[in-house]
């Protein structure tokens, strides 16, 4: 929801009421333990978003700015990987570079 395109806010929307539904969802697996409680919170968390067009703006942008830091370490993790696996074949190592830029 966070990562698609502005419309989606507009279907979720529009489709609020089944995801308040959720929201007293419940579950007891066969220990008696009730499993429902991450269902609820999401959905009621879902509802806040929807209904607060700026907080969901600003979480998008948060969302955004991480997954974009978690790509770019990703990158850096992958190129010093395939560096340390060629033991200093530079030739190597070079043409990596070159297929990440």
């Amino acid at each position: 929801m966070k990562f698609g395109h502005d419309r989606c806010f507009t279907s979720f929307k529009d489709e609020i009421y089944k995801i308040r539904s959720l929201t007293t969802f419940s579950f007891i697996d066969e220990t008696n333990a009730e499993r429902g409680k991450g269902v609820q919170d999401k959905s009621k968390y879902i509802i806040e978003l929807l209904n607060n067009k700026e907080y969901f703006d600003s979480e998008k942008k948060e969302g955004i700015e991480l997954r974009n830091r978690i790509y770019q370490s990703d990158n850096t993790y992958v190129r010093n990987q395939q560096s340390f696996d060629h033991h200093g074949d530079e030739s190597y190592t070079n043409s990596l570079s070159n297929a990440f830029n």
